[in-house]
């Protein structure tokens, strides 16, 4: 789910077989773009905290389901970059920018 405010994005899982629905996340963050790993274990994401500062600079990282930890990946120092690519062996996430 992907949510525009200053909420803040919760990540949750749904076991199928149970209908079981589990928070996964409790950061104070908006999450702003977000894509499966191709091992589907994890979920690269671009994140905003909340509150939002008045120059809001994004950071982006991957979200470890099973251990439910996030580890931040180098990313611009910039607050308009978006657009997250990922390898087909997931060994590489680009994180194009735009300048304004």
């Amino acid at each position: 789910m992907v949510v525009n405010g200053e909420k803040p994005t919760r990540l949750w899982t749904v076991d199928v077989e149970t209908q079981t629905a589990t928070q996964k996340s409790s950061q104070l963050w908006e999450i702003a773009e977000m894509k499966w790993m191709p091992d589907g274990q994890a979920l690269a994401l671009v994140t905003h905290s909340l509150p939002k500062a008045e120059i809001d600079i994004p950071v982006g990282g991957v979200y470890h389901l099973k251990e439910n930890t996030f580890s931040p990946i180098q990313s611009p120092k910039h607050p308009f970059w978006r657009g997250i690519k990922i390898s087909p062996d997931g060994k590489t996430i680009r994180v194009p920018f735009c300048a304004s």
